[in-house]
């Protein structure tokens, strides 16, 4: 029984784990996009200036 419970809650720590990972992977996937549209409009800016 106990052993039972121990793999289980592996099994919860594992997934828990990965979902942590997944969203990691997607506020970094979300940062990435932010720093492209921002250096964009850093471009458009200064070649208004030019």
């Amino acid at each position: 029984m106990c052993l039972g419970l121990d793999v289980d809650i592996h099994k919860l720590e594992a997934e828990k784990l990965r979902k942590g990972k997944n969203k990691a992977e997607e506020d970094l996937d979300k940062i990435k996009e932010e720093k492209t549209r921002a250096d964009r409009w850093e471009k458009k800016f200064q070649d208004a200036r030019a």
